[in-house]
């Protein structure tokens, strides 16, 4: 699953608008790691990030963008210096999940407010 350029258009949107990259990268997890939607799937990847409410096409563009290349890159390495090593890897404080088979106990200490 080669999920680069997806990353590098999120890494995009993030800079300008954390809440919408926030939905567009929950729709896109749904896609991925549940409906099993493939990452060359360019057509059905575009139908789901303008579902959220984003043009694909220069959301796609933007993988593309030298600068969200390097936001990219930094919180890349952030994330392995925090200790991850894979996708997906989620933190909540301290603690880090990974794994797509994990989720499921991520969602429940967040529902549980537990560390």
């Amino acid at each position: 699953m080669n999920t680069l350029a997806l990353m590098r258009s999120l890494a995009g949107l993030e800079a300008r608008d954390e809440s919408l990259a926030a939905s567009v990268a929950r729709a896109l997890f749904q896609a991925m790691w549940v409906e099993n939607v493939p990452t060359d799937n360019l057509e059905r990847l575009a139908e789901i990030v303008d579902g959220a409410g984003v043009d694909p096409v220069a959301f796609f563009a933007g993988s593309q963008d030298p600068a969200n290349k390097a936001r990219l890159k930094n919180q890349s390495d952030e994330a392995v210096a925090r200790g991850a090593f894979g996708a997906p890897t989620f933190f909540v404080g301290e603690r880090m999940w990974w794994g797509h088979d994990r989720m499921d106990q991520l969602a429940y200490c967040l529902a549980h407010d537990l560390p």
